[in-house]
């Protein structure tokens, strides 16, 4: 294989024994695909297409309502299809500077992320990532790509004239046959630790970080006395783990040049003491910690290692952690360890791929809505990190669901428009901040939460942790509400009152799916008034005979009964005011301040009531959503 770029160039011409030696134009090498121009096209789509194979498979196990739940879609996603795909990614990241590649990767994360969130299949990929708490592949790539070449000293991108901090080689390590093993002890209260303690020497040992800043520190102790101490320094990048190691080194090298025979090291740090323990680990510091052991050892000492529960009030740890937090703050000294640790690389590496992510983010013109509840996607991990997300809330989150505007879009509702105004369209963002028919519920949770809910305060409610769990069970009862009916009257519009729709009109019942297409007159209106002679209730027939709608098929008569609640406060039953019969009143009583909507149906001379469910159901919507019929507006 001839790997260049130019466009004309000479192909070689290999014989050997005669044979001619055909020139290659890709070649595999240690499951990495490489061509002859190094554009790693074939490699991408390789491995796509073996994540491609995962999602099929994936996909039906995995569905909204039932199959594996988002957290094990989520795991399977980052354990197994990341890793296929950013295998060599050090090789080919360059390449996911190309669109063509960078679409390939896209098309196979927006399956797996539209699984993930169990949302619509026309969510933009941009809304599906956030929500996911997700990065694009590209990015992954290029992240994988820099921690390996940062390793390798390749590049000084992240740590500037710092050193990484990287396992020692093998062969400068102790040989194993040396090692001694080496066990710690538990110490669980204050009691313990007074059996524990040597009379000879006791040190305690601590690490911190605060303000940005590490220290370590010693409490050399003779006994219950303090006798001595040590404060190190450490620099800003290093890690506490890093500080609780070299208390711990500190500390054995006190003891080789101290006369005393024996000596017990107290440490609250348990992974510190696991990896000193450990016979496999070639941490720097871990391996100084050993070596120091070992020289102990050779001199006659003794020495016991002790791990102690921290910020328990023990006496020696308490002031160890004093010292430790006093030497981060206050000791102005050459630091005592500088190597900078892979954990700060990968973060700094994180930071970067954020912001770009961001940047990329903000300027798509896709997720226009996620946009509007979460305008940072740097801001928005932490948020969504504690939003328990279901379908609803994602629905709600991209505008993508049981909306008129959305359903409009493809042909499965007839008009775009909301039951309040006919000039509005129905949106997520509309019935949350602005559709009057849910107006109680918003100002239920305005007065609780103390903020007007309008689109661009709807950010600063996800954030506060106090007003967000309120906030999206309010989102998930007007998500879950049924959307309203519109009462539609032949030959007028709508009136000041339902009483004068309904008794001055001939009202119809106007089907809402584009299959049915319904109408049917309404007689027999019976209107019922409360003590403040507010409509309360209808009774109304109408006769039916449709092939479309699984119930209503014979031409029997049939009662609807709506009852229209118009007042702020619940109706209480007076002794003059007339009750409804017990059969047909409904079990849903709630009352609103808006025109608000509850129906039955049943037959007439019938004990049984046939109550009508508003999710829709099958190929049509619904008998309750299927039919229009409603109020007027003032």
């Amino acid at each position: 294989m001839v790997i260049t770029r130019k466009l004309k160039y000479d192909t070689p011409r290999l014989v050997m024994g005669g044979v001619d030696i055909g020139v290659s134009q890709e070649v595999k090498l240690l499951g990495l695909t490489i061509d002859n121009r190094m554009t790693f096209k074939r490699h991408t789509a390789n491995v796509c297409k073996k994540a491609l194979n995962f999602y099929k498979q994936l996909s039906r196990a995995a569905k909204i309502h039932w199959g594996l739940n988002s957290e094990i879609i989520r795991i399977i996603y980052t354990a197994v299809v990341e890793p296929t795909i950013m295998y060599a990614a050090s090789a080919w990241a360059p390449a996911t500077e190309r669109i063509g590649i960078r679409k390939e990767l896209d098309c196979v994360q927006r399956g797996f992320v539209q699984k993930i969130i169990k949302g619509y299949k026309t969510v933009s990929l941009n809304s599906a990532l956030l929500l996911a708490g997700l990065l694009p592949l590209d990015i992954r790539v290029r992240e994988a790509a820099s921690l390996y070449e940062i390793k390798k000293g390749y590049t000084r991108r992240v740590v500037g004239d710092r050193e990484v901090e990287v396992p020692i080689p093998y062969k400068a390590a102790p040989h194993p046959a040396q090692w001694s093993p080496i066990i710690f002890e538990i110490v669980a209260d204050e009691v313990a630790l007074e059996e524990h303690l040597d009379a000879g020497l006791n040190i305690f040992t601590d690490g911190s970080k605060i303000e940005g800043k590490v220290g370590a520190a010693l409490s050399i102790r003779h006994g219950n006395e303090e006798i001595g101490t040590r404060k190190l320094r450490l620099e800003d990048c290093c890690s506490v783990f890093q500080a609780e190691l070299l208390a711990l080194a500190e500390a054995t090298q006190e003891t080789i040049k101290r006369k005393h025979a024996s000596c017990s090291v107290f440490c609250d740090s348990r992974s510190a003491l696991e990896i000193v323990t450990n016979t496999s680990s070639l941490h720097t510091l871990a391996i100084l910690v050993k070596n120091n052991i070992a020289r102990i050892q050779s001199q006659g000492k003794t020495l016991n290692l002790y791990w102690i529960k921290a910020h328990i009030g023990l006496e020696g740890n308490e002031r160890a952690d004093e010292l430790a937090k006093d030497a981060a703050l206050k000791l102005k000294v050459k630091s005592k360890y500088d190597r900078c640790p892979v954990s700060f690389v990968k973060r700094a590496i994180r930071t970067d791929s954020i912001h770009e992510w961001n940047r990329r983010y903000q300027e798509a013109p896709q997720g226009s809505t996620t946009k509007i509840f979460f305008p940072d996607a740097a801001k928005a991990y932490p948020v969504l990190k504690n939003i328990k997300l279901n379908h609803k809330l994602v629905q709600m989150f991209t505008g993508h669901g049981g909306f008129s505007s959305y359903l409009h879009r493809f042909k499965c509702k007839e008009s775009p428009s909301c039951v309040c105004d006919s000039d509005v369209e129905e949106s997520a963002l509309h019935i949350i901040t602005e559709c009057p028919v849910y107006s109680r519920y918003r100002n239920d949770i305005e007065t609780e939460l103390n903020i007007e809910i309008k689109r661009n305060t709807l950010s600063n409610i996800l954030e506060e942790k106090i007003n967000r769990d309120n906030f999206l069970e309010y989102c998930e009862v007007i998500i879950n509400k049924p959307a309203l009916p519109l009462l539609i009257a032949e030959g007028s519009t709508a009136g000041n009152t339902m009483h004068n729709t309904l008794t001055h009109t001939r009202p119809m019942l106007v089907g809402d799916h584009t299959k049915t297409n319904l109408q049917v007159p309404i007689s027999g209106i019976t209107p019922a008034y409360d003590i403040d002679r507010k409509i309360n209730w209808f009774q109304f027939r109408f006769v039916c005979a449709t092939p479309y709608i699984k119930g209503l098929r014979s031409s029997r008569p049939w009662t609807l009964k709506s009852i229209i609640q118009v007042t702020a406060n619940p109706i209480k039953q007076q002794n003059n005011t007339p009750k409804r019969p017990q059969r047909d009143e409904p079990n849903d009583t709630r009352i609103s301040r808006e025109l608000l909507l509850y129906t039955e149906i049943r037959r007439p001379q019938s004990t049984k009531h046939h109550v009508v469910e508003t999710r829709p159901r099958g190929r049509n919507y619904n008998l309750a959503r299927t039919w229009l019929i409603s109020l007027a507006r003032g």
